[in-house]
């Protein structure tokens, strides 16, 4: 009678687990409560190992998804190569722990990000003839108004620029396009530096020392990101 009743409830907890109903602590204190009808009932044995199996494999998957903590989206709108370089290399950094897709903006729409829902986004940007590119200015105003017409926010935001001029003179640009990214609130929290990707000249490439630089400023992004 013991034996019968052990596996009827084995079983429904089997069904409630597979269906995400319980945890697989709940799992392993159930099944030490009836670990005596191991003994008493050997062919039970079986059952019970079968119970053990799910709970070790849900440790596991639940372990992984610990790892991977964040879902971050890097858009550019590179011409010549030079911000999918910088793009990549916040990637390289980011992508340690965290999931990261990385897009040039004509290839994505920012629908298809907000469906995504990521927890950050980074967006590229370029300037030329002393104007920012406007593609990735409206790209960035279409994701805001994605944003709220879903009623959804991104947690976290930042931004990086490619120019051929000293960072100083390219500050206000890099500024304005980190408010653009700011205004609304749907985006709660933007990394207050924009970050730079010098190049020699307009086709590239990135001056020396530039990598290493946004590599470094990876690393401050997950930190402040924590």
């Amino acid at each position: 009678m013991v034996g019968v009743s052990y596996v009827f409830l084995l079983k429904i907890t089997l069904i409630r687990a597979l269906n995400n109903e319980m945890k697989s602590n709940q799992l392993f204190m159930l099944n030490q409560r009836f670990r005596f009808t191991n003994i008493l009932f050997p062919p039970f044995f079986l059952v019970s190992l079968i119970v053990n199996i799910y709970i070790s494999y849900e440790s596991k998957i639940n372990c992984i998804q610990r790892v991977i903590l964040m879902k971050i989206w890097i858009l550019h709108n590179t011409t010549y190569g030079n911000g999918k370089k910088v793009a990549e290399t916040l990637g390289d950094v980011l992508g340690k722990k965290n999931d990261v897709k990385i897009e040039h903006i004509k290839n994505v729409s920012p629908e298809e990000v907000v469906k995504d829902a990521p927890d950050a986004i980074i967006v590229g940007a370029f300037i030329r003839a002393f104007m920012l590119s406007g593609a990735s200015k409206r790209w960035v105003r279409n994701l805001k108004s994605s944003l709220k017409k879903s009623n959804k926010a991104i947690k976290y935001g930042a931004t990086f620029l490619t120019h051929a001029m000293p960072d100083n003179m390219a500050s206000g640009w890099g500024k304005r396009f980190n408010k653009t990214l700011q205004r609304g609130n749907v985006i709660t929290n933007v990394y207050p530096e924009w970050l730079s990707g010098r190049v020699a000249k307009p086709e590239g490439p990135l001056s020396e020392g530039v990598l290493e630089t946004i590599t470094a400023k990876g690393a401050d992004l997950i930190e402040w990101m924590k």
